[in-house]
C-alpha cells in the first residue's frame, strides 16, 4: 500500500519534470513538487490522508497545465491577425486564420512518430475536438470519397456496442449508404458483404465481448467476394493493447486496403488528468487502386471536413496537449496498463462472490490469453434489475465511501487516476440497468478497501437484505433523474423514442460521493 502511494507521488513528479519547458514553468509547477516531497513522508503514517493529498495534487497540476495553455492562446481572438504563428508551451507553433480550421501539425506529427507504419503501408494521422466527431468525420469522408448509389449503395457493417456510434451511422443513412448492426463478425469479413466494417475490438456492451483476433485474420484470408476495402477499428477501450503493426501485416494480402484506427485521446492518452478533448484517426493503405484512396489523400480530405464542420482542436486544446507524456506509448502504456491491471483485479475478485450480481463482465473472465484481454472498467449485472434496485445500491455505495472515507467517485467514463462508479439505464421504459465500476490507475488505500467493499455489497443474498442492513436509508430516485430537462413550453420538447437513445444517469445532479 505505502509503495502504491510512493509510485504515484515519483510518477507525479516525472509528469512535472516532463511539463517543465521554460523558466516560467519550473516557477509555476515548484509548489507542486515541494509538496510532493512532503506526501511522501506522510504516507507511512497516515495513508488515506496522503492519498488525497495526491488526488489534489494531481488536481493542481492538471490545473497548472491549464492555466499555461490559457496564457499562450488568451492573447489571441480565435480569428487572430496575421502575423506570426502562435506559439505553444513547447515552442512549436500554430498558424491559422480561423481557429475553428487550425490544424495541429505538432500534434499529429508526435502520433506519427508514436507509430511508424509497417513495410508495405503508407500512413497518416488527423485529430479531432473529440472522438465523435473523429467518427463522423472519416465516416463523411467515406460517403464523399467513395461514392455509392442508390442502385449500388455502400454497405457498412458495424460491430459494436457504443450507442452514439449507431446513431451516427444512423443519421448519415441514405439511399447510397446503409448499413447493418452484425451480430457475427466473424462471418461478415468472411461473406464479403459489406464495404466498410466497423469494430470494437473490445465492445462497449453489457458484457465486453472481444474480438477473436485469430479468427478476424483467418476469415479475411479466405474472405470472398473480396469487396470489404476499409476497415475501421475503434479502439478506445483497448488503448495499448490493440496489436496495431500485427494487425496491418497480417491483413495486407495484395488487395487494396484502406485500415482506419480511431479512438477517443481524452481517456487514455492523457494520464487520468482530462485536460481536452481529443479524437485520434491513425491512416493506413496498401495495393491503393482507382476506388481506394491512399492514407494521404484520405488525411488530407478528412482535414478539409474537419475544417468545414468546425471540428478542430481549440488554440486551449492545442497548448494544454502540448507536453511530452501526451500520447507517448512509454506514458500511454504505463498509465492504460496499471488502469487494465486495477480493473482486472477487481473483476477476479467479484467473480468469486454470489449474491447480487448476476454476472461479472469483464474481458480477462473470458479470454484466457491474449491482447484483447483487458479493459478499462467491470460491468455488474443485477440479479434483481429494476432501476428502484439500482438507486438503492448507489445509496448505499455513497454512504460507505463517506462513512470510510475513502476516494471513490460516483461519475462517468473511466480512465481516470482515482475510482469511479455509476449506474447507466440504457432504457428508461425497461427500468433496467447495469452497474459499472472504472477503477483508476493509482493503486493504495482507496483501491483496496474499494475492492472489499464491492465485494462485501456482493454477498447480500437479495435486495431484502441489503436494505435491512440499512434501515432509513433512503434510495436515489433515478426516474427523477432520468426525467427531461424543464422547458419553457411542450413546444420545445421533442418527442424522444427510447429505442433511439440511451440515458447516462448524471451523478452530479445528485451529487457526488468521495
Amino acid at each position: 500500500m505505502i509503495d502504491a502511494l510512493l509510485l504515484e507521488a515519483e510518477t507525479l513528479a516525472e509528469l512535472v519534470r516532463l511539463s517543465c519547458a521554460s523558466a516560467e514553468d519550473e516557477r509555476r509547477f515548484q509548489p507542486i513538487v515541494d509538496r510532493l516531497g512532503a506526501v511522501a513522508s506522510l504516507a507511512p503514517t497516515a495513508p488515506l490522508a496522503a492519498e488525497q493529498e495526491l488526488e489534489q495534487l494531481a488536481v493542481r497540476l492538471r490545473r497548472a497545465l491549464l492555466a499555461r495553455a490559457h496564457d499562450h492562446s488568451d492573447p489571441h481572438f480565435r480569428s487572430p491577425v496575421h502575423g506570426p504563428a502562435r506559439p505553444l508551451p513547447s515552442g512549436d507553433t500554430s498558424a491559422h486564420i480561423y481557429e475553428r480550421s487550425a490544424n495541429p501539425t505538432a500534434l499529429e506529427r508526435r502520433v506519427a512518430k508514436a507509430a511508424p507504419p509497417p513495410r508495405g503501408w503508407r500512413a497518416d494521422h488527423v485529430m479531432f475536438s473529440s472522438g465523435t466527431a473523429a467518427i463522423s468525420g472519416l465516416l463523411q469522408c467515406y460517403r464523399s470519397m467513395v461514392r455509392g448509389s442508390e442502385r449500388d449503395p455502400l454497405r457498412a457493417g458495424v460491430w459494436g456496442g457504443y450507442f452514439e456510434t449507431d446513431m451516427l451511422f444512423e443519421l448519415l443513412k441514405s439511399g447510397a449508404f446503409t448499413w447493418d448492426a452484425v451480430s457475427d463478425v466473424i462471418s461478415a469479413v468472411g461473406g464479403g458483404q459489406y464495404d466498410l466494417l466497423f469494430i470494437e475490438p473490445v465492445r462497449y456492451t453489457w458484457d465486453l465481448t472481444t474480438l477473436d483476433l485469430p479468427a478476424f485474420v483467418r476469415a479475411w484470408r479466405v474472405r470472398s467476394p473480396r469487396r470489404t476495402r476499409v476497415l475501421v477499428f475503434d479502439t478506445t477501450l483497448a488503448s495499448f493493447t490493440w496489436p496495431s503493426a500485427r494487425v496491418l501485416e497480417s491483413l495486407r494480402d495484395g488487395s487494396p486496403l484502406l485500415v482506419i484506427e480511431v479512438r477517443s485521446g481524452l481517456k487514455l492518452d492523457q494520464q487520468g488528468l482530462e485536460l481536452a478533448n481529443l479524437g485520434i484517426v491513425s491512416i493506413y493503405s496498401c495495393h491503393e487502386d482507382e476506388g481506394t484512396p491512399t492514407a494521404e489523400q484520405f488525411g488530407q480530405y478528412l482535414r478539409l471536413i474537419r475544417s468545414i464542420t468546425g471540428t478542430a482542436l481549440s488554440m486551449d486544446a492545442m497548448a494544454v496537449l502540448d507536453t511530452p507524456f501526451m500520447a507517448a506509448p512509454v506514458w500511454v502504456a504505463r498509465h492504460a496498463g496499471q488502469v487494465f491491471l486495477n480493473n482486472q483485479t477487481l473483476a477476479a475478485a467479484l467473480a468469486q462472490e454470489s449474491g447480487l450480481f448476476s454476472k461479472i463482465a469483464h474481458p480477462s473472465l473470458t479470454v484466457a490469453s491474449g491482447p484483447l484481454r483487458h479493459a478499462p472498467f467491470v460491468v455488474c449485472q443485477l440479479a434483481e434489475d429494476h432501476i428502484a434496485n439500482h438507486g438503492f445500491l448507489l445509496a448505499v455505495v455513497r454512504e460507505e465511501v463517506r462513512r470510510r472515507g475513502i476516494r471513490l467517485d460516483w461519475g462517468s467514463s473511466f480512465g481516470f487516476r482515482s475510482h469511479r462508479w455509476e449506474t447507466i439505464i440504457p432504457r428508461v421504459q425497461d427500468r433496467r440497468g447495469l452497474f459499472k465500476i472504472a477503477m483508476g490507475s493509482r493503486s493504495g488505500p482507496s483501491f483496496e478497501a474499494a475492492v472489499e467493499l464491492f465485494r462485501q455489497l456482493a454477498r447480500y443474498r437479495d435486495f431484502d437484505a441489503l436494505r435491512r442492513a440499512y434501515p432509513g436509508l433512503i434510495a436515489l430516485d433515478l426516474m427523477a433523474m432520468a426525467g427531461p430537462e424543464p422547458s419553457a413550453s411542450a413546444e420545445d420538447s421533442p418527442t424522444v423514442r427510447d429505442r433511439e437513445t440511451s440515458l447516462l444517469v448524471d451523478a452530479q445532479r445528485g451529487g457526488g460521493a468521495g
